[in-house]
């Protein structure tokens, strides 16, 4: 029994060796610029494509002289304002979606205790 021991973890020890090795060579390789993006969740096919750029979540970005995220008054006005147009139709469609879900349930409980009733 110890000597299959010993093989079992002499072949451990190959194989992870082998595979460290095949990942220090790969890290050693110049990586082109076209995959730096590859592993990165929003590079896309449209991404690398169409060269769609993604804003950082923290709105912030090096073009961005305010440092704030928003808009420059020079073209910003206009577009807050459709921004807060699309918010309120976003709200408005939101609200009455619930109550349309309201209004069904509670229709669904009218019947329910109606055929409770009838029991």
């Amino acid at each position: 029994m110890p000597s299959d021991m010993v093989k079992v973890f002499a072949s451990m020890e190959h194989i992870t060796c082998t595979e460290l090795q095949a990942i220090r060579e790969k890290q050693d390789a110049a990586m082109e610029p076209d995959d730096a993006f590859i592993d990165l969740d929003f590079a896309t096919e449209d991404f690398i494509n169409k060269n769609i750029r993604v804003r950082p979540i923290s709105g912030v970005s090096k073009g961005d002289e305010t440092r704030d995220g928003r808009q420059s008054a020079v073209n910003g006005g206009q577009n807050q304002d459709e921004n807060e147009e699309a918010q309120d139709n976003y709200n408005k469609l939101a609200i009455y979606e619930i109550e349309n879900q309201r209004k069904s349930v509670k229709k669904k409980k009218e019947e329910y205790l109606a055929e409770m009733m009838r029991k």
